[in-house]
């Protein structure tokens, strides 16, 4: 006997056999998220949701807020084309395109605030720029992009005021954001000024640098407007090996690269950042190695090009020896410059010398090994 099959009928029995394993792995409909089973959810401390995977058996659920970590930095488990941070496999379930998306890292960079994310996201107004943050090279701080602003008739750019510097000058009310968001354009000549019958120009004292002076009560407005003029019969001095050897004691020498947490920059030798391409010719970046010799090299270019005029600005009140110079071109290289310890050239070398062994504290926490910078820098100060 033959038996005739009904084919319209089988079709329609077929479409109502729902497809169990459709979704598996995948993307959750209606929510974000991943479709897997209830257990592997709960092992990876997910939470799920019912609803969201039609497709699939009962135990296959939609799974989201699943929590992860690399290198001590906290994410999501999320789809590669969602994550806005840098992507790190094997430690989420589902399939290879499911992976740990790391929260983005704050970073400074050219002066602004910006997050460390894939150079490809980073679009529109912003930039990315290299050097200052962990992970892949393609994970860089994206900032803002300078906008273009008009001031007084001159073209200008949209930046910190603390940025605008040298002959530029910041003029409110022409850019968004921030007040201290301002129009930096090109200021007009200088005033003239004449002290200790020399002539110089009013700037600020941080721009009088080198071979130059700041002198109070020639020029008008803020007290850091002052006269700067050539100095006189001070010399220009160069580190000793003395007090590169007294640096190298305390800042350590690394020739590889590596990420500094606390001042969130890639960094390497002597505590070289990407902050002193002028000297190295580079950014500072994960995987970059130096030889042992470019460590000294960039070193004592940083100390007699970069803080030697910080100290020497004040030779002509101080009349500084070397080993006085060798101790306060430590302590810039630590500190940032001398203006505070010296109260801008207005305390004695006795107190100087007193007041360097405050500097011993950071975020709040006096540090043993601060402790014993300051009184090797003293001691040197002293010149014992």
């Amino acid at each position: 006997m033959k038996i005739h099959l009904n084919s319209k009928l089988i079709i329609a029995l077929l479409a109502t056999i729902p497809s169990t394993l459709a979704d598996v792995n995948g993307r959750c409909t209606g929510k974000d998220g991943i479709c897997i089973s209830t257990s592997t959810c709960d092992n990876y401390n997910g939470k799920n949701s019912v609803g969201y995977c039609p497709k699939d058996a009962n135990n296959i659920r939609c799974c989201d807020n699943i929590p992860c970590k690399s290198n001590g930095i906290n994410g999501k488990c999320m789809f590669t084309n969602q994550c806005k941070g840098t992507t790190v496999g094997g430690l989420c379930p589902g399939g290879a395109d499911f992976k740990c998306c790391l929260e983005p890292t704050k970073c400074t960079a050219e002066g602004k605030s910006g997050e460390c994310i894939n150079t490809s996201q980073c679009t529109g107004n912003r930039k990315s720029v290299p050097g200052y943050c962990p992970g892949a090279a393609d994970i860089q701080c994206c900032i803002e992009k300078e906008t273009k602003c008009t001031a007084e008739g001159k073209s200008g750019v949209c930046i910190n005021t603390s940025q605008c510097t040298g002959n530029r000058k910041s003029v409110p009310g022409y850019c968004p954001g921030a007040a201290n968001i301002q129009c930096c354009i090109e200021k007009d000549s200088e005033p003239k000024c004449t002290a200790e019958g020399k002539s110089g120009v009013c700037i600020n004292t941080s721009q009088c640098t080198g071979n130059r002076k700041s002198v109070p009560g020639y020029c008008p407005g803020a007290a850091n407007i002052q006269c700067c003029i050539e100095k006189g019969s001070g010399n220009s001095h160069t580190i000793s090996q003395k007090g590169i050897d007294l640096v190298k004691e305390f800042e350590g020498c690394y020739l590889k690269a590596y990420w500094d947490s606390n001042g969130k920059k890639w960094t390497i030798g002597y505590g070289i950042t990407s902050d002193d391409k002028s000297i190295t010719g580079t950014n500072i970046y994960d995987g970059l190695t130096i030889s042992q010799a470019t460590a000294n090299e960039w070193l004592k270019l940083s100390l007699n090009q970069i803080y030697g005029p910080k100290v020497d600005k004040y030779d002509d009140i101080y009349h500084w020896s070397q080993n006085e110079f060798d101790a306060l071109c430590s302590f810039a290289y630590n500190i940032g410059s001398i203006d505070q310890l010296t109260a801008n050239g207005s305390r004695s070398k006795s107190v100087i010398a007193s007041k360097m062994l405050e500097y011993v504290y950071s975020n709040g926490e006096r540090l043993p090994g601060l402790v014993r910078r300051r009184e090797a820098e003293s001691k040197m100060f002293k010149g014992n």
